[in-house]
């Protein structure tokens, strides 16, 4: 047997190596003597004034709570991971959350199956659990909050009740004895922190919403019903299993009147402070100019305090880019971390211990980049932070390196579950994924202008940067605030990086092919953002074959999606030139070859996929048919994409250069309608089927071709362009009607056009 405790100290209880609860002496459990214990947490104030070091006074959690509200799915009509979208909770009305709990707990199906609240990052699910057990504590009902964090992991859901009422109320309390003795009153358990178990606690947990039902229906069967609200970060429901017909409430992010309503008590708290030091109180339109942040408590908490120093959001009316607000806010809170904690330092010193936090948060996020997921657990950042940062002095105090870096900032959330073992589990997230976003674009650019090539590498070597845009927003507004002579030498080094990417040393790495597609295009990407929007020249800045080389790596190494990122990110023109050889010959040939970020301007054929040959006629080139040279197509669609990528690849296949050529006048005529892959191949969608009808030559069965035929026309009636389609569908059909026999021809054709199956009819 041995002695238990939380992550905070909290005994509870003897337990067995099993996390079973050595039973103790039963003890009567008062609802009054628990209602009091939850009132009383809620006149705490919300922040610890060691935390905040003077510069704001803290309200109270019942003072600064405002009333939450929701929208509900019942009956979970959609999966886990569509829960965890907010474009799924689109068209849902919005109501009172803690009315709605109310009505759940008065529903006949409250005993049977939990009611799950998920919200985001910093949107004040634990807050509300609180507020909701004190309320319903008020009223009457016998009410236990549970905080997952805080109980043995994969305990019994009846075994995490008791250990939470024994941290509680000190009593060793039998929940049987607990629940039975109130019989006649409402007994309702509030789950606090789903995502603590499913995020520390592993796959075991993935089931543990099934198992609280499973505990709900045995506590019916024994004549003790009991509702359950479980409470959890949205972005757990794609880690979680939820029993078929559970209820799901999410909690709505703010809105004007709430942030309001928050501001008026923090201000009433705040005032006498503010006034004393000559600062003024913080007003909604301030706020409101980052509602990315003032839409959520916990963040607009971290505004309050940050503009609580010296005004800092309201001594420039012109609204900050939500780069330099980041780098404000979250560099103040290392800078007063730092200060707290070695005091002593002073100018350059404490610029370094900055420097270095902040470097050991973007190692924190460049963790959960690299691995493709917004959580790191604890033994994988401390392998990050050994392999990164080794130099870095010990942890104070037996912590980890991970402990130490996390413990220190309230922006970042960790999430503990206790093993039986007496072990903690932990995983760490950012409070708001942008946070984590903001820190990766500082490391990169971190690392690009001190010049750490191999942090530059492990950053960029595991996924494409610009597949986020939240990171590329960061990145770019970072790079057009530095020093144009650094981003010259920043511009000569990635392009010199460039062309010796295929001598890299080999690494033991996995999939180091793969690794190096990703590190090259992030490098062309960087290349393109140093730029500042001037075109970088190809041929001087990294050679024609070596691009094509990269080109050509990236094309079969990134999976479609980034591939896909990749023609939407970059963009390759060239420019081409002609000269006159005598004798009527005429040369034109490739002069320019330029990278630049895409844009949204139609994508011109000539200059996405020049044609290079001699002609011998005394006009000039036949290429140079206005035709040809004036044809553009938008950038968005199919046959806009078809040529950014033949220009990222510098297409000279001939073959597939003539068959874009002949594309390009389908694509002019009936409308981009057709999507290629590397071999042309087309699948059945309408443009597949364009394609293969008037193009493919070995499709050469009746049968095969009157069911494309028939497939296209019914496309063709809900598709853009479709009316000049069936036109040319019903021209080929007329040419082959010998061969695929007129009544197959005249049934097709009278399901788009009766009147003129005439034509097929009696000839």
């Amino acid at each position: 047997m041995i002695r238990h405790y939380g992550p905070t100290g909290v005994f509870l209880g003897p337990v067995t190596m099993h996390g079973r609860a050595v039973a103790g002496t039963a003890a009567p459990l008062s609802p009054e003597r628990l209602a009091g214990y939850y009132r009383r947490t809620l006149d705490r104030p919300v922040l610890d004034p060691e935390d905040i070091q003077g510069r704001a006074v803290a309200p109270t959690l019942r003072a600064l709570f405002v009333p939450a509200t929701c929208r509900v799915i019942e009956q979970a009509r959609f999966s886990e991971v569509r829960l965890a979208l907010d474009t799924t909770w689109v068209g849902e009305p919005v109501v009172d959350l803690l009315g709605y709990v109310r009505t759940h707990l008065r529903g006949e199906n409250a005993p049977d199956r939990p009611l799950v609240v998920v919200g985001h990052p910093g949107s004040g699910k634990s807050t509300f659990a609180r507020f909701c057990v004190a309320e319903l504590a008020a009223e009457g009902a016998l009410v236990i909050l549970v905080e997952l964090r805080a109980v043995v992991a994969t305990a019994p859901v009846q075994e995490q009740i008791e250990q939470a009422l024994y941290q509680q109320t000190g009593i060793r309390t039998s929940w049987p004895d607990a629940a039975g003795a109130h019989a006649g009153t409402q007994v309702v358990v509030v789950l606090d922190g789903l995502d603590e178990l499913v995020n520390a606690g592993g796959v075991v947990q993935a089931r543990y919403v099934e198992s609280v039902r499973e505990f709900q229906r045995r506590e019916r069967d024994n004549g003790r019903p009991t509702a359950v609200v479980i409470t959890s970060r949205i972005n757990a429901l794609t880690r979680a299993e939820l029993p078929p017909r559970t209820t799901v409430a999410r909690l709505e992010p703010f809105d004007d009147r709430q942030v309001e309503h928050w501001l008026t008590v923090w201000n009433h708290s705040n005032e006498p402070h503010l006034r004393s030091r000559g600062l003024r109180t913080l007003r909604v339109a301030t706020v409101l100019r980052y509602p990315d942040l003032a839409r959520y408590p916990l963040l607009l908490m971290m505004l309050a305090l940050y503009d609580a120093a010296d005004n800092a959001l309201q001594r420039d009316d012109t609204e900050l880019d939500l780069t330099e607000l980041y780098e404000r806010v979250l560099t103040d809170f290392v800078t007063r971390e730092v200060a707290k904690r070695s005091p002593a330092l002073r100018g350059d010193d404490r610029a370094a211990a900055i420097r270095t936090e902040l470097r050991k948060l973007g190692i924190v996020a460049t963790g959960m980049h690299i691995r493709g997921r917004q959580i790191i657990t604890e033994a994988e950042l401390d392998g990050d932070m050994a392999a990164l940062m080794p130099a870095a002095p010990p942890a104070a105090g037996g912590q980890s390196a991970g402990q130490e870096v996390i413990g220190r900032f309230f922006f970042v959330h960790s999430s503990r579950a206790l093993l039986a073992s007496g072990r903690t589990s932990a995983t760490y997230e950012f409070l708001h994924a942008t946070f984590g976003e903001f820190f990766v674009a500082h490391i990169v650019r971190t690392a690009l202008v001190d010049r750490e090539t191999d942090l530059l590498r492990v950053v960029t070597s595991s996924g494409l940067l610009f597949r986020s845009g939240p990171i590329t927003g960061f990145l770019r507004a970072a790079l057009r605030r530095t020093d144009p002579a650094v981003l010259g030498e920043l511009r000569r080094e990635l392009s010199a990086q460039l062309r010796g990417a295929f001598a890299i040393p080999p690494t033991d790495a996995p999939d180091p092919v793969r690794r190096l597609a990703h590190h090259s295009a992030n490098l062309a990407f960087l290349l393109v953002l140093t730029a500042a929007g001037s075109p970088v020249d190809v041929a001087a800045a990294i050679g024609l074959d070596t691009w094509q080389r990269l080109a050509g790596l990236w094309r079969t190494q990134l999976p479609q999606a980034d591939w896909s990122a990749l023609v939407d990110t970059i963009q390759v023109t060239r420019k081409l030139e002609y000269e006159y050889l005598g004798g009527g010959y005429y040369s034109d040939h490739v002069t320019e070859t330029w990278l630049h970020a895409a844009d949204d301007e139609p994508v011109s054929l000539d200059a996405a996929l020049p044609w290079e040959s001699e002609y011998s006629t005394d006009t000039g080139p036949a290429r140079d048919f206005p035709f040809f040279r004036h044809l553009a197509f938008p950038a968005r669609s199919e046959a806009g994409r078809a040529l950014r990528e033949a220009a990222i690849l510098l297409e000279s296949n001939g073959a597939r250069r003539n068959q874009l050529y002949s594309l390009s006048a389908m694509w002019a005529s009936l409308g981009a309608l057709t999507a290629l892959d590397d071999d042309l191949a087309i699948g059945t969608t309408l443009a597949g089927l364009l394609w293969r009808i008037l193009f493919d030559s070995d499709v050469e069965s009746a049968d095969e071709r009157i069911f494309m035929y028939e497939a296209a026309l019914g496309a063709a009636k809900y598709s853009p362009g479709g009316d000049r389609v069936t036109d040319v569908l019903l021209r080929r059909l007329e040419l082959e009607t010998a061969d695929l026999g007129p009544e197959a021809v005249r049934s097709m054709v009278s399901s788009v056009v009766p009147d003129a199956a005439v034509r097929w009819g009696a000839e």
